[in-house]
Parts: structure tokens; C-alpha cells; sequence
């Protein structure tokens, strides 16, 4: 019971990254169907069956930061004849947009906008450097083109790029991918858009690379090779890294590891460390990002069915989780919910901008159309956030 007025709102919390396992993603969406969930907050590494979710009707909102495989149609798409509405998962095909009746928002970016807020990051850390290449997994695919094209546009040169057969390469792929790349176009940087496990397998590859005293034909410069990871490792155990690329990973002056993260200036950030804290019961203890991006998405959602006035009605939750995300209307932060409540109630438009840790406003296509990263240092424990350092981007 919220005030006078009475709602039903319930919500199935995934908290899990699938990796690619539609089958358990299903079983997970029916049981969740099942207890009555009308919207759903999960976590999908890449998973392609998310047309699941459309089919049931469920707005289904992710935190992930991995996947751009949500991308569905937008509003002038649906108005232009021209463009196909297919059932299945589309994404960089003009021709083509996914028939997700908006069902599938995502709290944060495309992971492909990471590889663009590198882009003017380089520029300022190293100003001097001109060639950099890139290499991601298929997943992410989407990222190559935007990157080349913006890495160009400030008159600089793209020297290769290798996309991986799988989002888990070996080491020795990966080896073969920098060799060949050193050698065609001999990059200064190393941009990299990969998994926790082969990042790591990427520093052997180097290191071993650097090492080998019978590559005849290593360039000059590789042995400085600069790196920028464009993918958040987050919860990483670097403690098995070989010494020597241990020492690479973790040389703050050449490698440089930017994610979604948090800003601490952000005016929705105290009250929600504050309630976390308090939650916990350790006054010391550190907001993660996901865990803030899982609450805001939990928070939109909830918002979007009292904008909406129905809990079962998934298309007009959806439609209303764009509206609560977006001007006009007064912002809403984190601890505002009963302000934001009592607006809505009252006929009055919100801006929901949560806690200054996941997206502000929301694309036309699902997306947050404004981003917070941070730059963090590779330690044997994990990864740890650079203080001072978190940066908006807006692609």
C-alpha cells in the first residue's frame, strides 16, 4: 500500500551474467513468469535469446555493461515503412531493427561506447602517440567501426584490428593477433575490448612476445607498448599473472583500464552510500557500481508502474520507463522515491537520475545516452578505482 493508492509490483531481480546459456535464461524467465513477475532486472553476457522476454512481454531491464545485443526499434523506425521489423536480434543493419516494443531498456550504455570514451582519453594521457589498433571479442563487434571512424577523425592513424574467434581466445591466438598486428602496422596503442579471463592471457601474449629473442622483425617501439583496456574487470584475480606480466598490467604509466563506474559528486550519491551503509551495518564498506546499477534499474521499473498505473501491462511499462528516465520533469535521485511517488500521483513529469552510477536519459533505441567511467588500476587483488578520476561521456 503506497498512500491512499494501491499497486501490485512484482519484480523478478536477476542477478546473474548467463554467458550464452538461453536454455537457463529461460528456465529462469518461466519460474520467474510463473511467481507473477510482471518486469525483470537481470544481468546477460552476450546472450542472444532475449527475444524471449518480447514474447512474454516483460520489460526486462539490464545492468550489464557487456552486451549490445538489447538494440531494438525505435520510434521513427517503427513509423518508416522502409525499415524491417524482424523478430530476431539486429544490430549496425539500417535495414532491419529489432521488433522489441521497447521492452528491453538497458540502465547503462553500449558496451561499444567504452571504446569511444577512449578515444579523447588517449588524446589527453598521450598526446604524442598516434597508431593504435584494437582487439575485441564477437560480441562486441559493434565497437570496430565506431572506434576506427572516431580515431580517425582526429587525424591520427588506425594500424589493424583482429576480432577473436570466441569471447574466450587462448593465449596463443591472441599471441599470433598482437605479432601479426606489430608487424603490419606497428601501433603505439593497444586498445583492447575483452573479457577478465583473456585480458589476462593478453598480458602473457605480450610479455612473451617482448621476450622472444628470435622475432626478427618486432618493431622498434613495441617493447612500450601502451595499453588501454575499454571493458570493466571488475572482481579479477591478477594474483596468477606471471611476474612479468603482472609487472605490465599493473604499470600505471602504460596501461590503463577505464569502466563504468561512479561519481561521487553526483547528488544521488551520498543518500544511497549513506542507505547502504546503513543496510549492511559497516559504515566502511564500499558501494560497487553494479550493485548501485541494480537498484536504480529496480527503482525505474517501479516508477514506470506507477507512471504507467498497471504492474501487468508490460508494452505501457516500458513506455513509461522512457518517460521516467527522460526530461522533462524534476529530477529524482536516489532516496527520492517517495518524492518521485507523489509526483507521478499528482500528474507531474520526473527525471529519474538515480545515483551517478549507471546511465542519465535514455536513447531512443533502450540506452543510457550518458555515461560514468572511471579509470582503475590493476592490483594482485583485483582491480582498484584511481580516486578523482570519474569522467562523464555522452556519445
Amino acid at each position: 500500500m503506497l498512500g491512499t493508492k494501491e499497486i501490485g509490483i512484482s519484480l523478478n531481480i536477476f542477478e546473474s551474467d548467463y554467458h550464452g546459456d538461453a536454455a537457463l535464461l529461460k528456465t529462469s524467465t518461466d519460474a520467474a513468469i510463473a511467481a507473477g513477475a510482471s518486469a525483470v532486472v537481470y544481468g546477460a553476457n552476450g546472450v542472444p535469446d532475449l527475444p524471449y522476454f518480447v514474447q512474454n512481454s516483460l520489460p526486462a531491464m539490464t545492468y550489464n555493461t557487456i552486451s549490445d545485443f538489447t538494440a531494438g526499434c525505435t520510434d521513427a523506425e517503427y513509423a518508416n515503412a522502409s525499415v524491417t521489423k524482424v523478430a530476431t536480434v539486429t544490430v549496425g543493419d539500417p535495414t532491419k531493427c529489432f521488433d522489441s516494443k521497447k521492452l528491453l531498456p538497458k540502465v547503462t550504455s553500449l558496451a561499444s561506447e567504452a571504446a569511444l570514451a577512449a578515444v579523447p582519453q588517449l588524446g589527453t594521457l598521450k598526446p604524442a602517440l598516434t597508431s593504435t589498433a584494437f582487439i575485441y571479442s564477437p560480441p562486441l563487434a559493434a565497437s570496430q567501426p565506431l572506434f576506427k571512424a572516431a580515431w580517425l577523425a582526429t587525424g591520427k592513424t588506425y594500424a589493424g584490428d583482429y576480432k577473436t574467434t570466441g569471447i574466450t581466445p587462448t593465449q596463443d591466438e591472441l599471441q599470433t593477433a598482437l605479432k601479426n598486428l606489430a608487424e603490419a602496422g606497428n601501433p603505439q596503442i593497444i586498445v583492447t575490448q575483452l573479457n577478465p579471463g583473456p585480458t589476462k592471457s593478453f598480458f602473457e601474449a605480450y610479455v612473451t612476445l617482448r621476450d622472444d629473442a628470435t622475432w626478427a622483425a618486432k618493431p622498434s617501439n613495441f617493447d612500450a607498448l601502451v595499453i588501454f583496456n575499454t571493458l570493466s574487470l571488475g572482481g579479477t584475480d591478477f594474483s596468477t599473472l606471471s611476474a612479468k606480466a603482472f609487472a605490465v598490467a599493473s604499470d600505471t604509466t602504460r596501461t590503463y583500464n577505464i569502466g563504468h563506474g561512479i561519481d561521487r559528486d553526483h547528488p544521488g550519491f551520498a543518500p544511497y552510500e549513506t542507505a547502504f551503509r546503513d543496510y549492511r551495518g559497516d559504515p566502511s564498506i564500499e558501494v560497487e557500481v553494479q550493485g548501485a546499477c541494480v537498484y536504480e534499474a529496480v527503482i525505474i521499473e517501479a516508477l514506470a508502474m506507477l507512471k504507467a498505473g498497471t504492474s501487468t501491462d508490460g508494452v505501457a511499462i516500458a513506455q513509461a520507463i522512457e518517460e521516467v528516465r527522460n526530461a522533462p520533469g524534476e529530477k529524482i535521485y536516489a532516496g527520492d522515491f517517495k518524492k518521485a511517488r507523489d509526483l507521478i500521483w499528482a500528474g507531474q513529469d520526473i527525471d529519474f537520475d538515480g545515483t551517478g552510477s549507471c546511465g542519465i536519459d535514455q536513447s531512443p533505441r533502450g540506452f543510457a545516452t550518458e555515461m560514468v567511467y572511471v579509470f582503475s588500476r590493476i592490483e594482485a587483488d583485483g582491480l582498484h578505482e584511481n580516486d578523482d578520476t570519474a569522467f562523464h561521456f555522452t556519445e
